[in-house]
């Protein structure tokens, strides 16, 4: 039981961290986008890909696998949206996926409206 305990706080520790770091990252590739910088934004998108790839297996095991799905998803239309210079697309694209990085988190947390 103790082990269960342990954990379940480390997971949601895990999943707070990581998802802060692609929070940040996110947050400097709307920036780029804003400002219509495709250069940067190409460079900011290989790091969110590699971010991700290293948290992704991880996540995985902790999360509905869809949300996995999705994230991935949503990371394959900003590449194109940024290849087509499409602002307006990569914009609300890059909101999306940082709700996906916050809100799993959140529904992960052991609080009584998640477990009820």
């Amino acid at each position: 039981f103790l082990f269960l305990i342990v954990f379940a706080v480390y997971s949601v520790y895990y999943l707070n961290k990581s998802s802060a770091v692609m929070d940040d990252v996110i947050s400097r590739l709307e920036e780029a986008v804003k400002i219509e910088n495709w250069s940067e934004a190409e460079e900011i998108l290989k790091v969110l890909e590699n971010k991700w790839v290293e948290n992704k297996t991880y996540w995985a095991i902790l999360i509905n696998h869809n949300e996995v799905d999705n994230i991935e998803q949503s990371i394959e239309r900003i590449k194109q949206y940024v290849r087509l210079n499409d602002p307006l697309e990569a914009s609300a694209e890059t909101a999306g996926l940082r709700r996906y990085f916050l809100h799993i988190p959140e529904n992960e947390r052991l609080t009584i409206e998640n477990i009820f």
